[in-house]
């Protein structure tokens, strides 16, 4: 939001470069991925409709395979009973589980390596705690 740029310079710059670097990175797996050999134009498109607030209003939102498809995506619908998708939700449930526990605030897969981001620790709550 530029109207707060000169509230915070810093974050304003760091906002933005963020928001060109996921831009980027959709862009360049959306041309690997779901949209390949799709027109550079309809790509830009999606990514605006993904990445502003004119279509989602919220990055909660949830895109079901109907929006997924409506979207153009190439995707593949599975239904809840089966075993794939049981696994994928038992994924879900077990990270789930493991953020709340470790009081991790993002996890991030690699190809040979996974790292989490866990919750700082309010000192007076844990002083209060400990009493």
């Amino acid at each position: 939001m530029p109207d707060f740029a000169p509230q915070n310079v810093l974050l304003h710059h760091c906002a933005k470069f963020a928001i060109e670097q996921t831009k980027k990175l959709a862009k360049r797996l959306l041309e690997k991925g779901m949209k390949k050999g799709a027109p550079p134009a309809e790509i830009e498109e999606l990514i605006k409709k993904l990445l502003t607030r004119e279509t989602y209003f919220s990055h909660g939102s949830v895109i079901d395979h109907n929006e997924a498809t409506r979207l153009g995506l190439n995707i593949e619908y599975l239904p809840p009973e089966s075993e794939l998708w049981k696994l994928f939700r038992l994924l879900a449930c077990m990270y789930e589980t493991d953020t709340r526990q470790h009081r991790y605030l993002k996890v991030f897969e690699g190809n040979r390596l996974s790292s989490a981001i866990e919750a700082p620790v309010n000192s007076s709550s844990v002083s209060q705690a400990n009493r």
